[in-house]
């Protein structure tokens, strides 16, 4: 796996980990969210194909206010560049 493959899966895992540290049932979430369980799955796993385009920024960031992050700015900072290699042709807006 490429270094981008391993900085996508790291910090993944990591939200996925920090979930599971706060005890945070991912279903729960998607209920409170409104946003469906596979989505949040996909977002767990890296996964943001499996995202419609137009909802995978808002759908990361309400996420990341689900479990409550501090510094959202690195997580997000990071999604934005895997979302560039993954859909590269998004036009990408500022944050």
């Amino acid at each position: 796996m490429d270094e981008n493959g391993e900085i996508k899966k790291s910090i993944f895992e990591e939200l996925k980990n920090i979930r599971i540290k706060k005890n945070l049932d991912l279903e729960k979430i998607a209920e409170k969210t409104k946003i469906s369980l596979k989505y949040l799955e996909a977002i767990e796993s890296g996964n943001i194909k499996e995202i419609p385009e137009v909802y995978d920024k808002l759908f990361f960031q309400t996420y990341l206010n689900s479990l409550n992050i501090k510094k959202k700015e690195e997580y997000i900072d990071a999604f934005y560049k895997l979302r560039k290699e993954v859909r590269p042709q998004s036009v990408s807006y500022t944050h």
